[in-house]
């Protein structure tokens, strides 16, 4: 139960690393931390075997090149 905890927390400490850049608008470097965080989070989700906090921990490993092609789709649909 403590791992599953654990992992929820790490999922959610990586959505937070995420808040000054994208709520605030403020050029901060914190969103870095969602690697490790998520690195963290994916070894107690596969330790307790939970699909879900496994998918949600991979998706945050991998927000930083989701969020920047999501921009630049944006960008191109705007410049359209």
């Amino acid at each position: 139960m403590i791992l599953r905890i654990l992992s929820l927390s790490f999922v959610i400490l990586s959505m937070l690393a995420w808040v000054p850049n994208i709520v605030f608008q403020m050029a901060s470097l914190w969103f870095l931390m969602s690697i490790p965080f998520a690195v963290i989070g994916f070894c107690f989700a596969m330790a307790v075997k939970s699909k879900g906090l496994i998918i949600a921990n991979g998706v945050m490993f991998f927000s930083i090149p989701i969020v920047i092609y999501g921009v630049y789709i944006l960008e191109w649909v705007e410049s359209t």
